[in-house]
């Protein structure tokens, strides 16, 4: 139960320094103010793509994804990562990590996390106004050829957000989130519940 508890704190304590890490201080790149959140373009040609929640919520593009896409699917990347923002994915991604360490032990929990992953990133492509743009940044920045006979197993989570983004968006499914943090609770009562045992 402790071993729970503790895995848990440190896979949250994990994403937390990774966000700070990420964070960009306003003497580096580009700050745009955008209602809501900074967009921040930074001066290296390497292809990226990011929002940071919290306090002071920034939507991080490079200068190599500025020069790789066209004006609209630059649009597209930036209106998804808003909707990261928007949606308070923030608060999903932090139990998600906290879950992490201890998905590694359960295979369920494991798929759990998966799940919940792509859940959020269909939401938020699903957020853009441009969907075929949306698809072609995908492609784009992924690797994914539509050539035929193509070995496009190694992005598969890309395959599928590429097909769901061809229908219409289905309405916004609860009972996934609901049951990572049912999960979460769960198992936090149930280390809770362990610890109590053991010392009384």
């Amino acid at each position: 139960a402790l071993a729970i508890v503790t895995t848990a704190v440190i896979g949250h304590r994990r994403s937390r320094a990774v966000e700070r890490r990420l964070a960009v201080e306003p003497s580096i790149g580009v700050h745009i103010a955008r209602p809501g959140y900074e967009l921040v373009v930074l001066p290296t040609q390497i292809s990226m793509a990011y929002a940071i929640g919290g306090r002071h919520p920034q939507v991080v593009l490079t200068g190599g994804l500025v020069a790789e896409l066209t004006a609209a699917e630059l649009v597209s990347i930036v209106e998804h990562e808003e909707a990261h923002l928007k949606l308070s994915h923030r608060r999903h991604l932090a139990v998600i990590a906290m879950l992490e360490p201890i998905a590694a032990w359960v295979p369920p929990i494991r798929r759990l996390l998966e799940v919940t992953r792509m859940t959020l990133e269909r939401a938020a492509d699903s957020a853009t106004t441009d969907h075929p743009a949306t698809r072609s940044a995908l492609l784009r920045l992924s690797g994914v050829s539509t050539a035929a006979g193509i070995a496009a197993f190694t992005a598969g989570d890309v395959v599928e957000r590429l097909d769901a983004l061809s229908v219409p968006a289905p309405p916004p499914d609860t009972s996934i989130r609901a049951m990572l943090y049912l999960t979460a609770i769960s198992l936090g009562m149930a280390s809770i519940a362990a610890l109590w045992l053991f010392w009384f």
